[in-house]
């Protein structure tokens, strides 16, 4: 978008290091399904940016991270089929599921 991934990875990074409990009771908390959501959003969106700067192995890793992070109890705001997951992630899950 405006080509500053680095600042955006930072942004998500602060983010994911806040946690999803702290992010569920804050003032503009909206419940732990919700900010665990926002959380493995912010994994997903580190590696859309991760892939722009061309470090493909840290992005695949970030990718991990959001599926592993997906499930019963954390409300994403993407739909797993919407995803532009690289084909080495999907691979990889497909093998270990």
């Amino acid at each position: 978008m405006l080509g500053r991934h680095d600042d955006a990875i930072d942004a998500y990074r602060s983010l994911v290091r806040r946690g999803a409990k702290r992010i569920a009771k804050g003032p503009c908390g909206e419940g732990l399904a919700r900010a665990r959501g926002l959380v493995a959003d912010c994994h997903f969106r580190i590696a859309e940016s991760l892939e722009s700067l061309g470090r493909r192995n840290a992005a695949l890793a970030a990718f991990e991270t959001h599926l592993d992070l997906r499930g019963p109890g954390c409300q994403s705001i993407y739909r797993l089929r919407d995803l532009n997951l690289p084909n080495t992630a999907r691979n990889n899950r497909r093998r270990t599921a």
